[in-house]
């Protein structure tokens, strides 16, 4: 069984963003269940090699803006 994890990329500190890497079996579910597009659009229908502006949820409630 392959286990998806989800971790901070970028080193501890100040910095203008932060990178958060998922990797695994379940990674683009995982990024569909907590980023939602500014477009409408999930990063599952989006074709290799394009970002989509949005907003990070958790629990129903936006807790930042990303570039996914």
């Amino acid at each position: 069984m392959e286990t998806t994890i989800a971790a901070v990329a970028t080193p501890t500190g100040h910095g203008g963003l932060g990178v958060i890497r998922i990797s695994g079996a379940d990674a683009f579910f995982v990024a569909d269940k907590v980023f939602c597009s500014a477009q409408g659009k999930k990063i599952t229908d989006t074709a290799g090699y394009h970002a989509l502006f949005g907003k990070v949820q958790c629990d129903g409630e936006v807790v930042d803006e990303a570039v996914a």
